[in-house]
């Protein structure tokens, strides 16, 4: 991996433990009220900056 290079977006299959804050299983997002969890909107926005150069 180069430096200019992105990490990847989280996805699901990432996370083994359920969010202690919201109460979402472990492998899904969290739900979009959680105040600390990763959403499917974090992960949308992760991948459009992947994709910006």
């Amino acid at each position: 991996m180069s430096m200019s290079s992105h990490p990847r977006p989280f996805i699901p299959s990432d996370f083994e433990d359920s969010c202690e804050d919201c109460g979402a299983s472990a492998r899904s997002y969290c739900y979009s009220h959680c105040p600390s969890g990763y959403t499917a909107e974090d992960a949308r926005a992760d991948a459009a900056r992947a994709l910006t150069p």
